[in-house]
């Protein structure tokens, strides 16, 4: 694109000083008047080639995701559906028949060596009777609610199981056994589980298969 800048001037004598003066403001405001003008007529190209530079090597199209790039004075910013941040933590609570109380802190003694306790009342809970738990050896909290309404054994087999990491798989199930707790088997995995008292579910997992499990 060219573009012709026309200017009107008094007329000056040739060869004065004025004139040479004159002169040379004209060319050198012409000169500077005409650069501005080339560098505006190339920049919305050099932003288009510097956005597609940046849409070719942006990484969120590995994943098929739709991002816009907006381009100002700053770093541009992807703006993208922000993923979501949420972790499941160490603590479950669950609930059992009120008749299999004694039956399963029971096992949580003499199968998997626990030690139930009574939790204090604490404000805003409003149960009727004492809850108990458990702590692991790696932190992880488990309490139980006793209440006449809890699933019975066959339908908690339908509810979510839990896994159990322990030094020797094998004393475990043969404390199990002679505790007379079920042994549930599941029709697509080799995997040892146990039902305790109240219809709870456990995946047993020895310290040397876990890795594979």
């Amino acid at each position: 694109m060219v573009m012709a800048v026309y200017a009107a001037l008094p007329y000056m004598p040739e060869g004065g000083f004025l004139h040479s003066l004159t002169s040379g403001c004209l060319v050198a405001g012409l000169v500077t008047v005409v650069g501005a003008l080339i560098t505006a007529s190339l920049l919305p190209s050099r932003r288009a080639s510097q956005q597609e530079r940046r849409a070719h090597f942006d990484p969120d199209r590995g994943y098929r995701r739709l991002t816009t790039t907006i381009i100002t004075t700053k770093e541009p910013a992807t703006m993208s559906a922000s993923e979501p941040k949420v972790a499941l933590t160490n603590t479950a609570h669950l609930y059992a028949r009120v008749p299999e109380k004694e039956r399963l802190l029971r096992f949580f003694t003499e199968v998997l060596g626990l030690f139930p306790r009574e939790l204090a009342r604490r404000a805003g809970v409003t149960a009727q009777t004492p809850m108990y738990a458990v702590t692991f050896a790696n932190g992880a909290g488990l309490s139980v609610e006793f209440t006449d309404d809890a699933l019975t054994d066959q339908a908690a087999e339908r509810g979510a199981w839990l896994e159990l990491t322990v030094t020797d798989r094998d004393v475990v199930e043969a404390k199990a056994q002679a505790f007379g707790a079920k042994r549930i088997v599941h029709p697509a995995t080799p995997f040892v589980y146990l039902q305790a008292p109240g219809g709870q579910v456990f995946r047993i997992v020895g310290h040397d298969e876990q890795k594979g499990s």
